[in-house]
């Protein structure tokens, strides 16, 4: 259109300047938030425009204006202004004025190099760009919110704007998808919960089975980071379900490790490579629940086991060539040690279970050299049984002394000397008790 043609339908010629009052909210006399002030009085009408208190101005080109802007594109039609020539506008404003002068100066350079410092200002700025319907400014607004990290207040303020209608549906697509809309916030919150399920999965997948030992160290690591952040961020108060859902996984896996440990216990010759790699994930686990305080439910899991115990002790030997005997003596070292320190909390036939099936396993050569004794340990847990169970133990012991067939491979000697000396202590109420000894005690003596 010639800017002859433009005239004579009534709008601004190309090379015309139009001047926006910006003006607060509700103080426009008609036609929405953008009114035209015409340059006489409206003999039609018989009235003239109120005068308006501005609270800034713009100078914009006209023809730039209406390229960039079809909301003033709109009202510089021939059809919208009626025959009347337009040079002023009132524009209500909806956020800080110096938004409405960053968002049309965008028409006088490159839109790609404008620099938006926050979400906060992004949102401020495209409030503007919508009112206005400039299209290219809203583009690059939602691509920088799509694009940036959020913290949680941001996030809200994105979501609260959104929601208020403000940006076309079309215009918003990877935001849109970023967002999870339309989900509500339960269902985003399954959403997430989902997804961190699959991904402790298939790294819990990958501890064993990664194609290399790279992957496999990196999974574990990964999944270890990620069940300690998950113990740290549950507890009362608190949505546990996570928690819960990872305990489940752990507690299944540590099963079917353990069923997959007899399996090649039972074997005549024991296929090396996957025996390692079973007992080694089994104590890895152990040992990732211990240093989150969480290895209850996978300890009484061992204890129902009845066959494990006679399994391994048969496979003693092969054990050690492969060099895992240390691995799960170790493990089955720390649970006695954590019962004493009130770590866990096993019932008097649990931990007698415990004690007959294990204290095999505590025999000194099955631990580094700078591991301290056992016999300390060993008669600081048989106190912890009834009188008559703590005889029993005893008398099972001298017993095995003279049948090779059932001697015990682990020596109680120490221990029971132990055991008789703090009897004698405390049958003549002496101070020479061996085992004077508190939880602070025990914590530092096999702390390692």
């Amino acid at each position: 259109m010639s800017s002859q043609a433009a005239t004579e339908e009534g709008g601004p010629s190309n090379t015309s300047h139009v001047t926006i009052y910006l003006v607060p909210p509700n103080s426009a006399t008609e036609l929405g938030s953008v009114t035209r002030k015409r340059s006489r009085p409206s003999l039609e009408a018989g009235v003239q425009t109120p005068l308006l208190s501005p609270l800034g101005e713009i100078q914009a080109d006209a023809s730039k204006l209406r390229a960039c802007s079809k909301y003033f594109d709109a009202c510089m039609s021939g059809r919208w202004t009626a025959g009347q020539t337009q040079s002023e506008f009132y524009l209500e404003v909806q956020t800080d004025v110096h938004f409405y002068h960053d968002c049309f100066a965008c028409m006088d350079h490159l839109v790609t190099g404008m620099r938006i410092e926050s979400v906060a200002d992004c949102i401020q700025l495209l409030k503007v760009a919508s009112q206005i319907q400039y299209d290219l400014v809203i583009d690059i607004g939602v691509r920088y919110l799509a694009g940036v990290p959020w913290n949680e207040d941001e996030e809200n303020q994105i979501r609260e704007f959104y929601a208020s209608g403000q940006l076309a549906s079309d215009s918003s697509t990877d935001l849109r998808k970023r967002l999870q809309l339309p989900l509500n916030e339960e269902e985003r919150q399954q959403s997430r919960l989902n997804l961190t399920e699959r991904i402790l999965r298939r790294s819990l997948q990958l501890c064993s089975t990664g194609t290399n030992s790279k992957s496999r160290k990196e999974s574990r690591m990964l999944f270890r980071e990620t069940f300690e952040a998950i113990v740290r961020a549950s507890g009362p108060g608190k949505c546990n379900k996570l928690l819960q859902l990872a305990l489940t996984m752990v507690y299944q896996e540590s099963e079917r490790l353990l069923t997959a440990i007899k399996k090649t216990c039972q074997e005549r010759l024991p296929h090396a490579s996957l025996h390692t790699k079973l007992v080694s994930k089994f104590c890895w686990l152990f040992d990732t629940l211990w240093m989150s305080s969480s290895t209850q439910a996978v300890v009484e899991l061992v204890l129902r086991d009845q066959e494990i115990p006679r399994l391994l002790q048969t496979k003693l030997h092969f054990l050690a060539q492969l060099g895992m005997e240390n691995r799960w003596a170790s493990m089955m070292r720390k649970i006695f040690e954590d019962v004493l320190l009130g770590r866990l909390f096993l019932k008097t036939s649990e931990r007698l279970a415990l004690f007959r099936r294990w204290v095999w396993i505590l025999k000194d050569g099955n631990f580094d050299p700078e591991t301290p004794p056992c016999a300390n340990l060993v008669c600081s847990f048989i106190l912890t049984f009834p009188q008559e169970e703590q005889e029993m133990i005893f008398c099972r012991w001298l017993s095995s002394l003279d049948d090779p067939m059932q001697h015990s491979v682990y020596d109680l000697s120490e221990a029971h000397s132990l055991w008789m000396k703090h009897l004698v202590a405390k049958s003549t109420d002496g101070d020479s008790d061996p085992l004077k000894l508190n939880q602070q005690d025990l914590l530092s003596t096999w702390a390692r």
